[in-house]
């Protein structure tokens, strides 16, 4: 029961802190659906998969043969997500949360509340994106299936007009995004234990970058990359083989955090 009350106290309690930060997702996920339309409705592409895969598509595999087109996009959509999870435990661990910790008489009870409010976070984000494609779609007149247009490929992520792509399954192209931004989430999380939040930040910006540079499974941005699956492309990463991977990350954030944290000197922290 005392779980669920910290559970619910993290949720309103960030809420009440950070409900700033929400008001840009909208303005974010607009200013990116808006250029796409204008630019690439004309060639077909315009439901709710091509919007999606726009915004967290990435990058075709880099080859030393071609210039590095860095994925700014992908890149901020998912780093302004890490930023929304980023200071709230920091601050609360340093504020009220004290109060709320000495009251729970469970530090592990305390971290898990963490870690399910990081998860339940990165939902909201996803699903308040979604929404909002959605409803863009509606108004444009576009379809809201998950079908890609050929167009995308070509057009968009320039990859090889003679291969017939395939289309990808709801799991590839949302679900694979939204698991592998709640596993670096919650790998932030961790990692400001030991370091300031703005240093986890730059661990975290730090993978998704040599993710869009390598594609290799342990490299696991690339999860978050639809183009880069092997649905899509023979040498591709493996959905479900990150499945198995990104959830390995989130239970061993979750079973390190709460171990380190029974030990977790906070007094020092505020230093």
């Amino acid at each position: 029961m005392m779980f669920f009350k910290l559970a619910y106290f993290d949720i309103k309690n960030s809420f009440n802190l950070e409900w700033k930060k929400l008001l840009v997702v909208p303005i974010g996920f607009l200013t990116v659906c808006f250029p796409f339309y204008l630019r690439y409705a004309k060639i077909g592409a315009g439901g709710f998969g091509d919007f999606w895969l726009y915004m967290f598509g990435g990058i075709k595999e880099y080859t030393y043969d071609d210039a590095f087109k860095f994925p700014v996009i992908w890149t901020v959509v998912l780093l302004y997500l890490f930023y929304i999870t980023l200071y709230y435990p920091y601050n609360d661990l340093l504020g009220y949360g004290q109060n709320v910790l000495i009251r729970s008489g469970s530090r592990f009870n305390w971290w898990l509340s963490k870690c399910l409010w990081n998860a339940f976070a990165v939902v909201t984000f996803f699903t308040l994106g979604a929404a909002l494609v959605a409803l863009f779609c509606v108004f444009t007149g576009g379809p809201l299936s998950t079908e890609i247009s050929p167009l995308m490929y070509t057009e968009v992520f320039e990859m090889a007009a003679d291969i017939v792509y395939p289309s990808y399954t709801v799991g590839t192209l949302i679900g694979m995004p939204l698991l592998t931004a709640v596993a670096i989430s919650q790998l932030q999380m961790l990692l400001s234990l030991w370091l300031r939040p703005i240093f986890s930040f730059g661990v975290t910006a730090a993978i998704l970058i040599l993710s869009a540079y390598y594609l290799k499974p342990f490299m696991v941005g690339n999860y978050a990359m639809p183009i880069r699956s092997v649905e899509v492309i023979p040498n591709g990463v493996s959905p479900q083989n990150g499945v198995i991977i990104l959830s390995a990350i989130i239970i061993a954030c979750i079973v390190i955090g709460g171990i380190a944290f029974k030990y977790y000197d906070i007094i020092n922290k505020e230093n």
